[in-house]
């Protein structure tokens, strides 16, 4: 029997590609996929994890290259993420799932919205962030978002990457491009920690977790090549078109 599997690796090719042109994970592209197939959702669940670390190493070195990557801005907003994470799992019992998605959803259909509007605004390339503004109410700010993005991600599923670009390019001032690059690192971190827990827990399917990373790798790669030759206005516009196209698959998988 083959190590590989075919149809996982071309799902994650696809993922790793979209991930890593968006900064986010591409698990929200995987396990929907994979169950609409026939996978059970209890095996593709840790090996998207896994999958989700190859879209954030694919093409890293690319974007670390371009001087995309902010390492300080992406070290404040995961400490502070994490808080989130722990508080949403203590609270992931007595919130109504529902209510958080449909909340989420309007606040993506916002931001959506609002940076469509503003990358076809006519003020040109200095409207789209630029040095990370940190300091002050606007780094407090950035911080607090930092715990809701957590808080989201373990209480609804979603990954970090589709709240966390808005943060870095909205509240803390990146360019698109960087708010992406920083993004794409961070969505691997969160991975690589749900991951290892599944591997601890003899939970990970070692076929499907390599055929699924296999193709994220090098989704990514080619993904992160692409990236770089974007303009801000076209990763703005491209962002805003999936997080409007999230939020739909957000509100019709709870109805």
């Amino acid at each position: 029997m083959s190590v590989i599997d075919p149809v996982p690796a071309v799902v994650g090719l696809f993922a790793g590609f979209i991930g890593s042109l968006l900064g986010v994970g591409g698990g929200s592209i995987i396990t929907p996929l994979l169950v609409a197939m026939g996978y059970d959702i209890k095996t593709v669940i840790p090996a998207s994890l896994l999958s989700i670390v190859g879209t954030s190493l694919g093409g890293l070195d690319v974007y670390h290259r371009e001087g995309l990557i902010d390492y300080r801005t992406a070290l404040r907003l995961e400490s502070s993420a994490i808080i989130g994470t722990m508080i949403g799992v203590h609270l992931v019992l007595s919130v109504r799932p529902i209510v958080l998605k449909a909340a989420l959803s309007a606040v993506l259909i916002y931001v959506g919205a609002t940076s469509l509007r503003k990358a076809f605004a006519s003020q040109g390339e200095a409207d789209y962030g630029g040095k990370p503004m940190l300091g002050g109410a606007r780094e407090a700010l950035g911080i607090a978002a930092g715990v809701v993005k957590g808080l989201v991600s373990s209480l609804v599923g979603v990954g970090g990457g589709i709240i966390g670009v808005p943060i870095l390019n909205r509240i803390l001032g990146l360019e698109m491009r960087s708010a992406i690059a920083t993004s794409k690192m961070l969505v691997g971190i969160t991975a690589a920690s749900g991951a290892l827990g599944y591997v601890l827990k003899g939970a990970l399917d070692p076929c499907l977790g390599i055929s699924l990373s296999l193709g994220t790798i090098a989704g990514a790669i080619m993904g992160s090549h692409v990236g770089v030759r974007l303009s801000n206005r076209v990763a703005m516009i491209l962002f805003a078109v999936f997080l409007i196209v999230m939020s739909i698959v957000i509100l019709v998988r709870s109805g």
